[in-house]
């Protein structure tokens, strides 16, 4: 069974600069995403192994602007 994420939840998140959209490229109901996406400048990826390692490093740099913010002599 797929996993959808809903327009509405997905619409929530898009500005945030938090989000990566990662779906087959032929995955269904997904072409509002991928417009709503390409409009805030969300990272789209085909496969799951791309979406993860994006996931990763995304999470990795905002840990690094979080630690400078906190202890900017570090």
């Amino acid at each position: 069974m797929p996993a959808f994420t809903t327009n509405v939840e997905f619409g929530d998140w898009v500005k945030s600069g938090k989000v990566i959209l990662g779906a087959p490229a032929d995955g269904p109901k997904m072409s509002y995403l991928r417009i709503l996406a390409k409009k805030y400048n969300v990272p789209c990826f085909d496969t799951l192994d791309e979406t993860l390692q994006a996931a990763v490093e995304r999470n990795r740099r905002m840990v690094r602007e979080t630690t400078r913010r906190i202890t900017p002599d570090a």
